[in-house]
């Protein structure tokens, strides 16, 4: 059995991980996406974007929700539209603490580089890069939806 299934077309990219996903899958997934975004003809700037945004939110399935988790899978589907990228990541891992996505807000950064937290920057940058980060956890699925609009012009 593949370790994924994926699907193409013309305005569609689809990534399921199997159970058991790791962070192997989410590097097999942000493979998939670059290709898929590079044949759609997605400017090498978006295609950026959509590589940060998305790889914060599978990576933080994996690390956060996940943890622990023997079962764990994601599904990743993405629309291609004229203006933007759509997508919605699924996943069976635990829920967002407070039931909603974290506010994004940059960790205090008065002190020296070696004394920088690890964590807290990513949502920072989710919400800077999309538009209508939408979160719902149906028992047992979370559902995470966002928009990430082009910055170029095709």
């Amino acid at each position: 059995m593949p370790a994924h299934s994926s699907a193409l077309n013309r305005s569609k990219i689809g990534f399921r991980s199997a159970a058991g996903a790791n962070l192997l899958d989410v590097r097999a997934a942000m493979t998939y996406l670059r290709q898929s975004l590079t044949e759609a003809c997605f400017d090498p700037s978006d295609i950026a974007s959509s590589e940060i945004v998305i790889a914060e939110i599978l990576n933080n399935v994996i690390k956060h929700a996940q943890e622990n988790q023997d079962d764990g899978w994601f599904d990743l589907q993405c629309e291609i539209a004229p203006e933007a990228l759509h997508v919605t990541c699924k996943d069976n891992g635990a829920a967002m603490p407070g039931g909603v996505p974290p506010l994004g807000v940059l960790p205090e950064i008065g002190c020296k580089v070696v004394d920088l937290p690890e964590g807290g920057w990513g949502w920072s940058l989710v919400r800077t890069l999309t538009t209508s980060l939408n979160y719902v956890r149906i028992e047992p699925i979370n559902l995470v939806s966002f928009t990430i609009p082009k910055t170029s012009d095709d």
